[in-house]
């Protein structure tokens, strides 16, 4: 009887051993589809916000004819002239806030202007969030920009099981910004697309307060908080 026990407890180990393998296989499937897709929307993203810049364009382009303004210079071409080449937006890094169930990150979201001005700003995702659920009421041509998803596997966030989680939204949040901007400068009637007035620190502030530079950014942000997750 004891040997006959100890063959059925073997035999539900490995029956157990062997669903959690399947499981595993059906997860990694699971999020290698979802990574695909991702990719998939991503690639599109770029290519609207393309069509979306030169349709813009075309827009300026005749306005500035029935304008009387010199139609002979592309406004895209003007525009890009003046910003691209004096305007940079990056992430450069991710920082913890926090522990345990309070646990939470910031991402240092580097702004340049020219080669004078430069700042950072530290950012909690759903600041990001809110950033993209305002802006696009004033100007809808950002509904099409695809917004990084939150993390739902929140027993490997409290473990701090989750880097390749991070470096990923790290990107997708650069990316974000970046197509952002590459939208708002596009648009006629927003004030980034205006060529008269560069880009500045104080424009940017009074554009959002998502990318106003505050005193206590001079210095990185407290290692302790009493914020929830």
């Amino acid at each position: 009887m004891e040997e006959q026990r100890k063959l059925e407890a073997a035999l539900n180990d490995l029956k157990m051993e062997a669903k959690i393998n399947s499981t595993s296989k059906q997860n990694y499937e699971t999020l290698k589809e979802e990574n695909e897709s991702i990719m998939r929307e991503k690639s599109k993203l770029q290519d609207r916000i393309t069509t979306l810049e030169e349709k813009l364009s075309k827009t300026r382009d005749k306005q500035l004819r029935r304008k009387g303004g010199n139609s002979s210079v592309d406004s895209k071409t003007r525009r890009r002239s003046i910003h691209k080449d004096t305007f940079g937006v990056n992430i450069v890094r991710y920082l913890p806030r926090g522990s345990g169930l309070r646990l939470y990150y910031v991402y240092e979201v580097k702004l340049m202007v020219g080669n004078k001005e430069q700042w950072s700003v530290y950012r909690r995702y759903e600041q990001f969030y809110d950033l993209h659920k305002q802006m696009k009421l004033t100007y809808p041509e950002l509904e099409a920009l695809a917004f990084p998803p939150s993390s739902t596997n929140w027993f490997k966030w409290i473990k701090g099981d989750n880097e390749e989680f991070l470096k990923k939204r790290q990107k997708d949040l650069e990316l974000y910004l970046q197509s952002f901007f590459a939208v708002c400068t596009s648009i006629p009637h927003c004030p980034l697309a205006d060529t008269e007035k560069p880009l500045s620190n104080e424009m940017l502030a009074k554009f959002h307060s998502f990318f106003a530079h505050s005193v206590m950014e001079t210095t990185l942000p407290s290692q302790t908080t009493t914020e929830p997750v």
